[in-house]
């Protein structure tokens, strides 16, 4: 029975797999459980819904058949975990304990056995059941900084994840086997290094812009529709960037912002709408976001590089109310990106405030104490070097060494620091650059390296 279990499992997970992304009409009939537990009603699937139930019915099996530390039970939790996501009120109390509370204690307890949970979610993607196995992973992320490697690869891994709330738990579940203890309760950051430290920080930067409502990006060179684009967005909950330029697109997705969805209005400036979505979708923190194109017409190479893209929906352009709620039914289908609520983001952008806060309060430590930063791959770090080139009390053999120091950070490493940060720069540089010959060296050359890493400069132009 076990044997047979697995076998239609997979199966059925792969006939899924194939037709998960069309967008069909909901011309079957399934059951579903009522929230009593003890009831069923009918309802309306698509035929990929059906496998998918078919799948979660055999996972099932195998787990009460005699689930073992394989990869095999790792897959079929990942399946009821997605499934829990799904149809759960509150996705934030799923966990594999709820899901599977009659789990052996022995796998449970078993970090090899949630290291094959996320394998087995990553590799058939299942964006829900990887943001619970990351969390699940986040239990060996302990105070005495022993967390285990196979678990550390997987938490460093997941902060790749083109989706957000997998890459954030993530970051969480990092951060908290940095933590240490002070003997007087309060708590201090271990500056531990391992390989995803520098992306780690990059994904901590984006959690501090979250708010309750999700944010989208709305690219288009023709206000009007941009704002027509916008009122609607708006009107389903959404916040909105609106961006005028693919040389704009492309700085706001350096910078940072966590975005959930990406709305392209024809035109776009300086880009053809194809070659800008293949921009967007190799950024890493929209690798997996869903992307609406809003056009009158397509050219023929435009109209394959989105046909190509599962997570690519087309209409027309400015769409109606109707089409428009349509078109956001067909991204929820085409990402299946995990369900988060306000509380959620909010949790995790107070994380990152308290980390980057810890950090801060480092730094002023340590310059107090006359000690310099060496972390160059750090914001922090990054932003010691500005100081330290700006500062007219340091002598100017080391201000220069600062910059250069700051040119091969960003070399390396890319921009890490916000934009209000970067502005702060260019007024600080407008200010005193005319009075300050040695400013304008110093400062001057780290502006040229923010302008080159942008793409608004080429970096031959950028003083060694």
């Amino acid at each position: 029975v076990h044997r047979h279990a697995i076998d239609q499992m997979q199966k059925s997970l792969t006939a899924f797999q194939k037709i998960r992304w069309e967008d069909e009409p909901d011309a079957y009939m399934t059951w579903q459980l009522s929230s009593d537990e003890k009831t069923v009603s009918e309802k309306t699937a698509r035929l990929a819904d059906l496998d998918w139930v078919r799948a979660v019915q055999c996972a099932h099996s195998v787990i009460q058949c005699g689930a073992t530390e394989d990869i095999q039970s790792g897959l079929a939790l990942a399946i009821l975990c997605e499934q829990a996501c799904l149809s759960a009120a509150d996705a934030a109390n799923v966990s594999l304990a709820s899901v599977a509370p009659n789990m052996p204690t022995t796998m449970h307890d078993s970090y090899e056995f949630g290291c094959l949970v996320w394998d087995a979610a990553e590799k058939n993607g299942l964006a829900s059941a990887q943001r619970i196995a990351v969390q699940n992973l986040g239990r060996w992320a302990n105070e005495e900084g022993t967390i285990p490697n196979p678990v550390l690869e997987r938490l460093s891994a997941a902060c790749f994840s083109g989706h957000g709330p997998v890459r954030y738990t993530a970051a969480q579940a990092l951060l908290d086997s940095m933590v240490r203890r002070r003997e007087d309760g309060s708590v201090q950051l271990s500056d531990i290094h391992f390989d995803g430290r520098n992306r780690l920080e990059k994904v901590l930067l984006e959690m501090r812009l979250l708010e309750g409502s999700p944010l989208a990006l709305v690219v288009g060179g023709a206000v009007d529709l941009r704002t027509h684009t916008k009122t609607f967005l708006e009107s389903f909950g959404y916040r909105v960037q609106e961006a005028t330029s693919a040389t704009q697109t492309m700085s706001l997705l350096r910078e940072g912002l966590p975005i959930e969805a990406v709305f392209i209005v024809s035109p776009v400036l300086e880009m053809n709408l194809g070659d800008l979505t293949q921009r967007i979708r190799a950024h890493p923190g929209t690798a997996a976001c869903p992307i609406a194109i809003l056009a009158a017409s397509l050219s023929r190479g435009e109209h394959e590089i989105a046909a190509s893209d599962v997570r690519v929906v087309m209409g027309s352009v400015p769409p109606e109310p109707t089409e428009f709620a349509d078109i956001l039914r067909r991204m929820r289908i085409v990402t299946q990106s995990p369900k988060i609520d306000a509380s959620l983001r909010n949790t995790w952008r107070e994380v990152s405030t308290n980390y980057w806060n810890e950090r801060q309060s480092k730094l002023v430590a340590s310059q107090a104490k006359g000690v310099g930063s060496t972390a160059i791959d750090t914001p922090l770090g990054q932003l010691h070097l500005i100081r330290m080139a700006a500062d007219k009390s340091v002598a100017m053999p080391k201000r220069e060494q600062a910059s250069q120091n700051f040119v091969q950070s960003v070399k390396q490493f890319g921009v890490l620091l916000s934009s209000e940060t970067v502005k702060a720069q260019y007024d600080e540089y407008n200010k005193r650059g005319p009075d300050e010959p040695d400013l304008r060296i110093a400062l001057g050359r780290i502006l040229d390296a923010i302008e080159a890493a942008k793409g608004d400069r080429p970096w031959d132009e950028v003083a060694p």
